[in-house]
């Protein structure tokens, strides 16, 4: 009975070496093939950054050519002798990975490069024509040779990028797809190696059920490694496509106020002492304008980024919603509010559970939205009334719905869950001219949340029947009678 049992150990110990050298080769196997799609990756990265700076520099050119015309200066024409520099060796450093398509990369790097040294005779006769203050046979070569030149540069190392930004993407798929098959394949490794582990001592009854006792364990774990690793890996993609988007985002918003802005300076530059009062000032405007807009979306991505601290200090205190809507219209410009016809429907006895400041936020937010979408002269409504969707509990706390209403172009369902979201907006206002920082709601959405209620929005998506924002608040009194609310002179309309 000894001799089998020593010899059941020996096969068992032999058994389980050889199981532990297959995981072995195996674990050595999955890192040289997760090592290899690294390395794709980190030198596909590589070059798109290289093709990257390369068109930053191209910019820098551009900005520095600018910059001489303006300005002239041995420091302006050395750091751009610096950028052209670095352009050639990104570019040249680039085409000479075997990334992609290296012959068809070689191939527009050489078309780049020819039409760069054209680009700079262009601009040293640019420059000399600066030189010689000849600003009219400057302007003559940046329109019709520097300028076409610079574009066509930049569209060539612009589809570098996005080819080879496309091709790093592509590997690290690869490499994704690679570990995801790894974690796919681990559990059945294991799962082999622990059944050949369970036949190694299936003569044993005690040894046989703890190995199975074991197995139960560690293929949970594997089970709940592997789904935490999925949960890891999609909530890194999804955070990775929001900073996209709100990196997109902001840099579009930021964009279009600053380019006014620049454009306005470069004018008053040019045209120093030639303008009238009247012109010069109406350029000033344009260019204060342009910095109020910037104000505005720079404070507003400051106070998303306080919003979560705002949540943790609000006083919640007994707040009258006609005072206080009236309130926030006075803080409107005078001409905007009279140029609707603002409905108000607010009993005067209604009381809510709010922090103060954060109602008037919310009430601005969403009173601003209407005036900056709807049309002139179009009815704008505002009502207040306890809201009849009460919970069954019988100590539920009643609450109180605050309504803004108005006769826009309306918003389309498909994109109603967009406008509470951090940097949401409709496809029809990034592409319109009204400007705004898609924060807002966002905003007003956690403070409202913050303090207990709820905020939604009801439309049907076509133009004209408009957009009715809702917001609830708990109320911080029942109703002792219906009053007529008092309007300050706006018009009235008694409550349902």
């Amino acid at each position: 009975m000894m001799k089998q049992m020593n010899a059941v150990s020996r096969l068992a110990t032999l058994g389980l070496i050889l199981v532990l050298l297959v995981f072995l080769g195996f674990a050595i196997w999955t890192t040289g093939v997760t090592l290899m799609l690294s390395n794709a990756v980190r030198e596909a990265v590589s070059v798109n950054e290289m093709y990257a700076r390369a068109s930053y520099h191209l910019g820098a050119e551009e900005l520095l050519e600018r910059e001489y015309r303006f300005e002239p200066s041995l420091d302006v024409r050395g750091h751009y002798q610096v950028a052209a520099a670095a352009l050639v060796k990104d570019l040249l450093a680039a085409s000479s990975k075997e990334v992609g398509d290296p012959e068809a990369d070689q191939k527009l790097v050489a078309r780049v490069l020819s039409e760069h040294q054209r680009y700079l005779l262009a601009t040293a006769q640019l420059f000399a024509a600066v030189d010689t203050g000849d600003k009219a046979k400057a302007l003559a070569l940046d329109r019709t040779t520097s300028g076409p030149l610079f574009e066509q540069m930049e569209q060539q190392v612009d589809d570098l990028v996005n080819e080879h930004s496309q091709e790093a993407i592509q590997r690290l798929a690869e490499l994704d797809q690679s570990q995801h098959k790894s974690f796919t394949t681990t559990p059945i490794v294991f799962t082999i190696g622990l059944v050949l582990l369970g036949l190694c001592w299936g003569v044993l009854r005690t040894y046989r059920r703890k190995l199975d006792e074991a197995k139960q364990t560690q293929l949970a774990q594997l089970e709940e490694t592997a789904r935490l690793k999925t949960l890891q890996v999609e909530e890194q993609r999804r955070l990775n496509q929001l900073k996209d988007q709100i990196v997109v985002h902001v840099s579009h918003e930021l964009r279009t106020p600053l380019t006014a802005v620049v454009g306005y300076v470069e004018l008053l530059l040019k045209h120093q002492g030639e303008l009238d009062a009247a012109m010069q000032a109406r350029w000033v405007d344009g260019v204060k304008q342009g910095c109020d807009e910037l104000e505005l979306l720079i404070n507003s991505i400051l106070d998303a980024a306080r919003v979560d601290g705002d949540r943790q200090n609000l006083h919640l205190e007994p707040t009258p919603v006609a005072p206080t809507v009236r309130e926030v219209l006075a803080s409107f410009d005078p001409r905007e509010v009279h140029a609707y016809a603002v409905r108000l429907d607010l009993p005067e006895h209604l009381t809510v559970w709010a922090d103060q400041h954060a109602l008037r936020r919310v009430l601005r937010n969403v009173l601003g939205n209407a005036f900056k979408y709807a049309p002139k002269q179009t009815p704008i409504s505002i009502s207040a009334a306890l809201s009849r969707h009460l919970s069954e509990s019988a100590d539920a706390t009643a609450q109180v719905c605050i309504r803004v209403e108005d006769r826009g172009p309306g918003i389309p369902s498909a994109e109603l869950p967009l406008l509470f979201q951090q940097f949401g907006r409709l496809q029809r206002d990034l592409a319109g001219t009204v400007r705004g920082s898609g924060l807002g709601l966002y905003i007003s959405r956690q403070l409202v949340e913050a303090m207990h209620g709820q905020i939604w929005v009801e439309s049907s998506g076509k133009p004209g029947e408009g957009s009715c924002f809702c917001f609830t608040l708990p109320s911080a009194a029942q109703p002792a009678s219906e009053e007529r609310p008092n309007t300050d002179g706006l018009s009235t309309q008694d409550e349902p």
